[in-house]
């Protein structure tokens, strides 16, 4: 039986006021809750999935399907099951049907398999997904609920253990629940002739760039668009209710997918549902049996000053967001034989 491996009690509290429990999540009796006081956040095991990233007795960033509360996916069940909150898959979506045969659903194994749960002594978080039938990656993801603040370190590593060589990407796809507006950095440098790529279609009015430095979008009610970004600046982000949720990377050396893009920001129509996709993508890297590729990422919420006109809510984006802001350095690394660092 799935459940939770308690190294230091059914609580874990050090230097912070940092708790860690097991209790009930609309309906997933599995779920973990951390929370620091400023901060909660919610790991459904049996889904894979964050399913909750908050502040305190706050409004939940992620967007859930209503319809699949505290369910899991069937035993059979081949099409996609979306609960909803973030993800992570092995590859950008189009490089799916050379490894998996098919262009959807995603890696069953990834997304919507059972994870394994560990409550690791020094206060974090560990998750092991099932190895993947099609790539032979296992996904490994820590979790660190900073202490007094709205952060989360989140650590990533794609392990080969089986199969034929295999190109990857550690790949995150973090669903929001109808923001009022999302945020692509631009620049300094950039190989996109854009200074970002579109998607989609080039004719949406769901976008304007601010002075070479923005992207800035809105969700459109009657058809999906997909942005992405090349930059250095680190970040991606989407705000409502006063709150901006926003992803941090180091962009490190290497060749990144999707016409090199590092951040994406995927909007949804209302037919589907009212959500905004925020996405992170590491390097590339071909792994061998024993070769694992890293990704360390991190969440945010910050509240924004009050009364602020559009211009002076960019410029405070402008001056608020960075790059990965904890105090190490772990970026995108393959060990052993592997050539990215």
């Amino acid at each position: 039986m799935l459940g939770v491996t308690l190294l230091c009690g059914a609580a874990l509290a050090a230097s912070g006021p940092l708790t860690v429990t097991t209790a009930d999540y609309h309906g997933w009796s599995d779920a973990v809750h951390l929370r620091n006081g400023v901060a909660e956040v919610v790991v459904v095991p049996s889904l894979g999935r964050i399913m909750r990233f908050a502040p305190a007795g706050g409004d939940n960033f992620l967007w859930e399907n209503p319809a699949l509360a505290g369910k899991t996916r069937p035993e059979g069940f081949t099409d996609w099951f979306n609960a909803g909150g973030d993800k992570v898959w092995p590859a950008e979506q189009s490089a799916w049907p050379r490894t998996m045969g098919r262009g959807w659903p995603p890696d069953r194994a990834l997304d919507g398999g059972r994870w394994q749960v560990e409550l690791l002594p020094d206060q974090r978080l560990k998750l092991v997904s099932p190895v993947s039938a099609d790539y032979g990656v296992r996904a490994e993801r820590i979790l660190t609920l900073a202490d007094h603040r709205a952060s989360l370190l989140i650590e990533q590593r794609f392990v080969k253990v089986s199969g034929a060589p295999v190109k990857v990407t550690i790949w995150n796809v973090s669903q929001t629940d109808d923001p009022e507006l999302s945020w692509l950095p631009l620049g300094p440098s950039t190989a996109l002739p854009l200074g970002y790529h579109d998607f989609e279609r080039p004719d949406h009015a769901n976008k304007e760039v601010v002075g070479n430095r923005l992207l800035e979008m809105h969700r459109l009610a009657d058809s999906p668009s997909k942005y992405g970004t090349d930059s250095e600046r680190g970040w991606v982000a989407a705000m409502k209710r006063g709150v901006v949720f926003s992803q941090h990377y180091a962009r490190s050396a290497g060749e990144y997918p999707d016409h090199g893009c590092v951040a994406e920001v995927y909007t949804e129509m209302d037919s589907i549902a009212k959500m905004t996709e925020l996405e992170l993508l590491s390097p590339q890297a071909t792994l061998a049996v024993g070769q694992s590729l890293s990704w360390t990422i991190e969440w945010r919420l910050t509240h924004v000053p009050a009364n602020l006109e559009r211009d002076e809510l960019r410029s405070w984006l402008d001056r608020e967001m960075g790059p990965l802001g904890w105090p190490y350095d772990r970026h995108a690394t393959v060990n052993r034989r592997g050539t990215l660092y």
